[in-house]
């Protein structure tokens, strides 16, 4: 069976104990609106159909997931002046259910599939409009009823993945008296979703963060910033991590997400010029390939596998949300006239069948498209 795991932000102290639920809302019947074409490199027309009627409303999809039932989605809603984590479940993409979870003031920010059975997620409790640490961890069996367990108050996490047996967490101690003095790496793995162990470093965890983090095999790699520049590292088992050799491929960036392509790394971010991507085939040696050639401004917030293809989504230059496509991780396709209206996208997850993304317009409500392979 999958782990899916999810992870949020919070300001307000931590949590103990446990709450669950096990029902879901009833989904409301969505409208198909007329698709848009694009070509990813070596596809033939890919069709984006943007899908209303849905019960997010306003909602801020954060990270989606395929699984094996369909796809997972987290993220928040604002209700009543409050930032409430949301989780939502589908089975083919275009109709949606809201699980019900006790989740208030919390919002989750991402989603990871493992191999040790169940699903797991992270939440963060958000006070004063602001979303940092400390962390819970959520299990569930079936995606409908979780429970919650207490993580250690000291950090902020900002990206996870998983082997078949180990998850690791990664993100920043917040602890050092943030934001008057910069954060060190914080780095945690976990068998169950439900404990959690902190992994250790070299000197290079000081005043640094972890931003993105990816498993290739049975080792883990990780991207993310120090002082100066950005620093990568490597680890055999997400309990200890080294420092990888720096390169000019790692100046001054940000990475957002990380994935397993074709038996290689695939990170995506951005820098002072615009949108980015880098591939690694160990976590060690990384390449940087910049998304286009005129990108100012543009950033990738998420990518993942579809088929052949790596599909990336954020926004570009002009404010817009830009869906990229590619066939090794270096060079990029950007979809032109995607409906839906969105300035940017933050969600994106393929199965066999579809590809689903999600963003937002610039007065907050949500958009979705999906695309058939």
């Amino acid at each position: 069976m999958l782990i899916l795991l999810v992870f949020g932000a919070s300001l307000a102290g931590c949590t103990s104990g446990a709450t669950s639920s096990n029902s879901a809302s009833t989904s409301v019947v969505p409208t198909v609106l007329p698709s848009s074409n694009v070509s990813p490199p070596g596809t033939g027309s890919v069709s984006w159909t943007p899908v209303t009627g849905t019960e997010f409303g306003a909602a801020m999809v954060t990270d989606l997931i395929a699984t094996s039932a369909g796809f997972l989605a987290v993220g928040s809603v604002n209700e009543n002046g409050h930032t409430n984590g949301g989780i939502w479940t589908s089975s083919d993409g275009t109709k949606w259910r809201r699980v019900t979870v006790s989740a208030s003031d919390q919002d989750f920010i991402g989603v990871v599939a493992a191999g040790t059975g169940g699903y797991v997620a992270i939440s963060l409790q958000c006070a004063g409009g602001e979303c940092l640490a400390p962390a819970s961890s959520w299990t569930s069996t079936d995606g409908q009823t979780w429970a919650q367990h207490a993580m250690d108050g000291c950090c902020a996490p900002n990206d996870l993945a998983a082997t078949p047996s180990t998850v690791a967490l990664v993100g920043s101690d917040v602890s050092t008296g943030f934001p008057q003095t910069p954060t060190d790496v914080a780095a945690f793995t976990s068998a169950d979703g439900a404990t959690w162990a902190r992994a250790t470093g070299d000197q290079s965890f000081k005043q640094a963060s972890m931003g993105s983090v990816g498993a290739l095999g049975s080792r883990f790699a990780a991207l993310g910033n120090g002082q100066t520049s950005m620093i990568a590292w490597t680890s055999a088992d997400g309990k200890t991590w080294a420092q990888a050799p720096a390169s000019d491929a790692l100046q001054t960036a940000q990475a957002s997400d990380m994935t397993t392509f074709s038996n290689i790394l695939v990170a995506v971010g951005r820098n002072a010029s615009g949108a980015v991507s880098w591939t690694s085939p160990d976590g060690t040696a990384w390449t940087r390939s910049s998304a286009s050639a005129a990108t100012d401004n543009a950033a990738m917030n998420k990518v993942a596998v579809a088929g052949a293809l790596l599909v990336a989504v954020g926004h570009d230059s002009g404010g817009a949300g830009a869906i990229w496509s590619s066939a090794d991780g270096l060079t990029w396709t950007e979809a032109s006239s995607l409906p839906g209206g969105a300035s940017d996208f933050t969600a994106v997850a393929a199965n066999k069948n579809q590809i689903v993304v999600f963003g937002s317009t610039t007065t907050g409500a949500t958009v979705l498209l999906v695309a058939e392979l």
